[in-house]
Parts: C-alpha cells; structure tokens; sequence
C-alpha cells in the first residue's frame, strides 16, 4: 500500500489526457478564450509569418487562410488532435512509466511542439525519463522556450505550467 506521497505510476498505453491537459492546451493557445469559456480564435491566422495557419486552439491541420469554424468545432478539433498526439507519443515512451501529470504534460508539450520532433527537440527530456529521473526531466521541459532561436515569454511561461504538471 502507498502512502500519499508515493506517486501512482502508469504505462502510457493506458494513460488519456485529462481536463488540466486540456486547460493547459487551452490557456496557452486561446488565454482570452480559455477565460471565458469558449474559443475566440475562429478565424485562420499565422501566429507568425512562417508559422502554419492556424485556427482555434491551435489547430494546423489543413487550415487555409480566411477559414473560420465555431467555437463548438474549435473544441471538436482540439479532442482529435489531442488523440493524434496520444497515439504519436505513446510508442515514443514504450515501457516508461508515468503519473497522470506527467503524462499530461508531455501531450502538452507535444501538442505544441510536434510528438514526432520530441526526441530531437529534448533528447535529454527522453533519456531522464527512461531513467527514471522525473525532477531532472522535468528541468529539460524548462530548456525548450524558444522560437526561431530566440526566447519566447509565451513558450518560457507554458514550459513553467509544463513543469509544474510533470511534478504534481
């Protein structure tokens, strides 16, 4: 029997986003949205002028510009993307082991970054949690703030509530 402080361990194979996974997608693509409740960003736009254009809660995905969707579809887009991302990262982490919050973060990450690019973009991120160093993978997250090679208050900030999750 654990004790509280005894964090309960998964395989990513059974592991599904949950609602702060979710909220964080949320906060960091759509701030004003996530605060209202609903999604503002209806309207294609280019985060920046080589960025992908980009819909919703950050939604890429065959967007065109002068595209627009409801805030219903922002959230249906945001549910399959979150599964694409699911399935992408989970033969990435094999037989690793994971919290709820762990797991959380990283599709977050993921999300924002691309799965795929995960283990190119933080190769020590991987090999601390293949060791099972949690805090010092979770350090790494921190490292991964810049866009176009220059920092970014927006990626620094995500990364810090990326932290945090992994941690909980």
């Amino acid at each position: 029997m654990s004790d509280s402080t005894t964090p309960i361990l998964h395989p990513a194979s059974e592991l599904k986003a949950s609602r702060d996974c979710f909220n964080l997608i949320k906060r960091s693509e759509d701030e004003p949205g996530f605060l209202v409740g609903a999604c503002t960003k209806l309207v294609a736009f280019k985060p920046l002028p080589s960025d992908p254009w980009t819909i919703g809660w950050g939604h890429t995905s065959g967007v065109v510009g002068g595209m627009t969707i409801t805030a219903q579809v922002a959230d249906a887009l945001l549910l399959e993307d979150v599964l694409v991302v699911e399935q992408q990262l989970r033969p990435l982490l094999g037989s690793v082991q994971l919290t709820q919050g762990q797991w959380d973060a990283l599709v977050d990450l993921a999300y924002n970054v691309g799965a795929r690019r995960l283990p190119m973009i933080a190769p020590k991120l991987w090999a601390y949690m293949r060791d099972g160093k949690r805090e010092l993978a979770a350090g790494q997250l921190l490292d991964i703030d810049r866009a176009g090679g220059v920092e970014c208050g927006g990626l620094k900030r995500r990364r810090q509530d990326e932290a945090a999750l992994f941690m909980a």
